[in-house]
């Protein structure tokens, strides 16, 4: 029988928004004894920390906290530890560009990397992305952002996963009458 190689894989939890909705996104996915974890958090991520317990086997994970690294971190430690693939959200580039830079340094390095797009802001990012699209897959909201990337940016790999915190909204049981209003993340001019 044929020994596989263990492929290492780096979950990237950047802020707490993100980090929610990816906990609830991949905590469900299927991996076999060959995967080993690197679970980063950003220091700002600091308490999910007991969630993360609940969710995950952590046995399989070395967990390490960040602060805002910048490229060459990931870079160095995306070849350091032969990583084959990346798990993280779509963040902007403007407040804190470490989820951007791990999304930069994985596809420079032809490493495959899944992507969330848990909001709809700074497009411009998606412009870099694009020349690197058979590497990444991204998972978002709906089918308007799905056309979107596949219409606008020419995206190959893009598959609606929904919200899992909003698909949870969405199974209570209410009265009639009641509604729910979902605040969106506003736009800073």
């Amino acid at each position: 029988m044929k020994k596989f190689q263990t492929r290492n894989v780096i979950i990237y939890l950047q802020d707490l928004g993100s980090s929610n909705f990816l906990i609830e996104a991949i905590k469900d996915f299927k991996w076999n004894d060959n995967f080993f974890f690197y679970l980063i958090l950003n220091k700002n991520v600091i308490d999910l920390k007991n969630r993360l317990k609940k969710n995950f086997n952590l046995e399989k994970y070395r967990l390490i906290i960040i602060e805002n690294k910048n490229k060459n971190f990931f870079k160095n430690f995306i070849i350091e530890k032969k990583i084959f693939f990346v798990i993280c959200t779509c963040a902007q580039r403007r407040l804190d560009r470490s989820n951007f830079n791990i999304i930069k340094s994985s596809l420079e390095n032809n490493v495959k990397t899944i992507s969330f797009l848990d909001q709809w802001k700074e497009e411009d990012r998606f412009k870099f992305f694009n020349i690197y699209r058979q590497l990444i897959y991204i998972g978002v909201l709906d089918n308007n952002q799905k056309k979107y990337l596949r219409n606008v940016h020419k995206y190959l790999n893009v598959g609606v996963v929904g919200h899992p915190e909003l698909e949870k909204i969405k199974k209570i049981k209410r009265k009639k009458n009641n509604k729910i209003l979902i605040v969106s993340q506003p736009d800073v001019k």
